[in-house]
């Protein structure tokens, strides 16, 4: 792993993008949550200024396979004007999990009254929508694999070129879902409270959220090898001072128990799991859930 950061610090200066130190850090740290299968979905929304994202992502991997070899199953999706790095074995047993009654997670509708709790009907539909997303991601990715393999799928046009990763484009599912893709995110990216609103009720969602303290969720960790990529008085400044490596909201109102909400504490306990498992790479992993008083919020 230490060998793939120092080459991923090689191939974005190679490759001029001129991020800024915390950015270029954030991007490392993704990458190394996605690698270690830490987290098995990011989303790399902070990146605006880079022409083409999901093309140069895609690069970027490829650079890194020809300079460590194949470090892991990591692939490049795109919705839209999103782009995504995943963990294809890691984010398939997620969405697996994710998709049963025993998941624990939860909704909050959003629309003109306070936020709420979904009903059951409302948890039913939305998983079945998680699971015509899972089955096209699914889809392409059996067609990539049987592309490389020298090999046809039958109604697929996915073409990746040698030594290339292509992105997968996921635009299509939104050609026949009922959700948004902020509620899609929420679940790909693992947060345990998902937001639920319609296309044509975001302004009254964002105003829902507006109205109401939201109890603000944080989870941290120290990651060594994040040094290799900083400069010594970087790393001095930064002494002490964990990762965040996620962050989401819910209405205080639904989420009165802080850390000691049962999917809070299911959560953190997932995470510290993968952390022991990680060889050291992810150490003190720990929450903080700190009060939002009510403010702007856009989607």
């Amino acid at each position: 792993m230490e060998a793939m950061v120092l080459a991923l610090h090689k191939i974005l200066a190679n490759k001029r993008l001129h991020l800024k130190f915390s950015v270029r850090r954030r991007f490392v740290l993704d990458l190394l949550a996605v690698f270690s299968g830490l987290r098995p979905l990011v989303m790399v929304d902070y990146l605006p200024q880079v022409p083409n994202l999901h093309q140069q992502l895609g690069d970027i991997l490829c650079h890194l396979t020809q300079e460590c070899g194949e470090v892991a199953p990591v692939l490049v999706m795109h919705i839209e004007e999103c782009s995504y790095l995943f963990h294809e074995v890691e984010l398939h047993d997620y969405m697996q999990w994710a998709l049963t009654r025993n998941s624990g997670l939860k909704f909050v509708v959003l629309d003109d009254g306070p936020a709420r709790m979904a009903s059951s009907i409302e948890e039913v539909t939305t998983l079945a929508e998680f699971k015509k997303f899972e089955q096209i991601l699914s889809h392409l990715c059996s067609a990539r694999c049987k592309t490389l393999m020298g090999k046809t799928l039958e109604g697929c046009s996915l073409e990746v070129p040698f030594g290339k990763i292509s992105p997968l484009d996921m635009g299509r599912f939104f050609q026949s879902s009922s959700i948004v893709l902020p509620t899609l995110n929420g679940w790909l990216l693992g947060y345990p409270i998902i937001y639920l609103f319609k296309e044509c009720a975001v302004s009254q969602a964002q105003r829902c959220l507006s109205t109401e303290q939201l109890q603000h969720y944080r989870l941290y960790a120290d990651s060594k090898l994040l040094r290799l990529v900083s400069t010594r008085s970087a790393n001095n400044r930064l002494e002490g001072i964990q990762e965040e490596l996620m962050s989401f909201t819910v209405p205080r109102e639904l989420s009165g128990l802080g850390q000691t909400e049962p999917w809070a504490i299911q959560l953190l306990q997932n995470f510290v799991a993968k952390g022991h498992s990680s060889n050291g790479l992810w150490e003190n992993i720990r929450m903080e859930v700190v009060i939002r008083d009510a403010q702007s919020i856009a989607f």
